[in-house]
């Protein structure tokens, strides 16, 4: 508990700071550790604290149970065709029957698995989009598709049950591409407003306006102790075009300049004390692969300038 810390601390005289946000009652975490637990604890139930993390350990053991076991059982019973990285699955193909054999928490487990196979994470899957795409594992009938998130189509064609990944449907049989095409399923185009370079356009969703350039580096100098935050410079031949401009999303991330590893946006929000309610307002540029700048805040590391850049795209906000 924090009360065994802070003392083990105060014991030890080893200093130590406090996260101001964590006191702050504005965020649902903070309420429910400052004043439900409390009040419970108070009122009701001593051992309440104790109780939940005896719980809370007890489900965490029976998750990685299930988890480990729909692993293997979706390696099992699937047949899976990679990417050419294979960092992800770009079609996975399940026999109806093979699913329907399973107890219905095992099913629940072996679809999560077959998204984040395809798409990298959970972070946009609700539990109806897993009771939507088990409703439609059932044998003949007509064919069926389900979007549960932006990259993800799930569909059912005769006795199987498909798991594709819409960045590499070049990598899909002619006829699931045409199957995908006739039900409008495969408009891989990101959200969001498109900019084209060498224009002013207003941002209507911000109220803000934006200009983009291309510079050349050896003709135009960059001064990068003068540039704002309103501004970003990009390696353009780095860029995969079309470039959007939309809202943050849920399961956004991206590698912060200067990082190395991938960061969640909602993390680096959190961590940029940026609150809740102004997120929303914060301009997310994309290209037809990933972020390239966060908006006032931060672009991406993969876009860097650097020595070898020959084309520099000058994005300003006004």
């Amino acid at each position: 508990f924090r009360k065994d810390i802070i003392a083990y601390l105060n014991n030890k005289k080893i200093s130590y700071c406090v996260d101001r946000t964590n006191i702050e009652n504005i965020y649902f975490r903070n309420r429910v550790r400052n004043i439900l637990i409390p009040f419970i604890s108070k009122r009701f139930l001593k051992s309440f604290k104790s109780n939940v993390l005896r719980s809370i350990n007890i489900l965490k053991c029976e998750d990685e149970f299930l988890r480990r076991y729909s692993v293997a059982k979706l390696a099992e019973i699937a047949s899976i065709k990679r990417s050419e990285t294979g960092k992800y699955a770009a079609l996975i193909e399940i026999p109806v029957l093979k699913i329907k054999g399973e107890a219905r928490a095992v099913r629940r487990r072996i679809v999560l698995s077959a998204i984040e196979m395809t798409s990298g994470t959970l972070e946009n899957i609700s539990f109806k989009n897993i009771d939507d795409i088990l409703r439609i594992c059932s044998l003949g009938g007509e064919s069926k598709i389900i979007q549960p998130e932006e990259k993800i189509r799930v569909f059912k064609i005769g006795s199987y049950i498909y798991f594709m990944n819409v960045d590499y449907i070049r990598l899909l049989p002619d006829e699931f591409k045409q199957f995908l095409k006739s039900n409008g399923k495969v408009d891989t185009e990101k959200s969001g407003k498109e900019i084209k370079v060498g224009t002013k356009v207003k941002l209507r969703d911000f109220n803000l306006g934006l200009s983009s350039e291309l510079l050349k580096k050896s003709k135009d100098k960059i001064k990068f102790n003068e540039v704002k935050n309103t501004e970003a410079f990009l390696d353009y031949a780095k860029i995969k075009l079309p470039i959007r401009v939309r809202t943050w999303k849920r399961g956004d991330k991206f590698y912060p300049l200067g990082m190395q590893k991938e960061k969640k946006l909602q993390d680096f929000f959190i961590d940029s004390k940026i609150p809740i309610h102004l997120r929303k307002l914060v301009p997310v540029f994309i290209d037809r692969e990933k972020i390239i700048w966060v908006g006032k805040y931060r672009i991406d590391n993969r876009v860097r300038i650097t020595e070898d850049t020959k084309e520099a795209l000058h994005l300003k906000l006004f």
